[in-house]
């Protein structure tokens, strides 16, 4: 039997959450005001409109590159001063090590895509070209079991801050 329970005010935490696409959340938070609970089917309903705050590490984002990028071994990734930098070693007929430089963008207020901004050595960039465009976007707001309107990006100290609007 279903019920509705009414709150005026509320912050839910959520630790570890994998979304389909395969990257985990390591923290995100909820909040607001005003907002009803169904218990069977469980869900929430927003009244208002309220906040998110979505935290990835290195080490999440890495771990999701690693199953995404099916040619690249001894992947390092390195979140700072507003970039992305992924070192690894490429297998083709020969192994090759190099360097790529990202940006981490917020595509319509919903997905976040990689944008290459430099790859070290150059004859490698088209093949990492590739790769990204096989798993862009790392992230899609649709993928959570609420609706989000992201609205900024920061990439600092090891991880990506990600905030949002959660609409009703």
């Amino acid at each position: 039997m279903s019920q509705s329970l009414s709150i005026e005010a509320f912050q839910f935490r959520i630790q570890g959450l994998a979304v389909p696409v395969g990257l985990v959340i390591d923290d995100l938070t909820l909040g607001g005001t005003s907002a009803n609970i169904e218990t069977d089917p469980f869900g929430i309903t927003l009244q208002q409109e309220g906040t998110m705050t979505a935290l990835i590490s290195e080490s999440a984002l890495a771990a999701f590159l690693r199953t995404k990028m099916s040619m690249v071994s001894d992947l390092r990734v390195t979140l700072a001063e507003d970039r992305l930098t992924i070192e690894a070693t490429i297998r083709l007929i020969v192994e090759l090590s190099g360097t790529a430089v990202a940006q981490l963008v917020i595509d319509d207020g919903q997905r976040i895509l990689v944008v290459l901004e430099s790859v070290e050595p150059a004859p490698l960039k088209s093949l990492l070209e590739s790769q990204i465009a096989g798993f862009n976007p790392v992230f899609d707001a649709q993928d959570l079991p609420f609706h989000v309107r992201l609205t900024s990006l920061a990439i600092a100290d090891g991880r990506i801050v990600l905030e949002g609007l959660a609409r009703p």
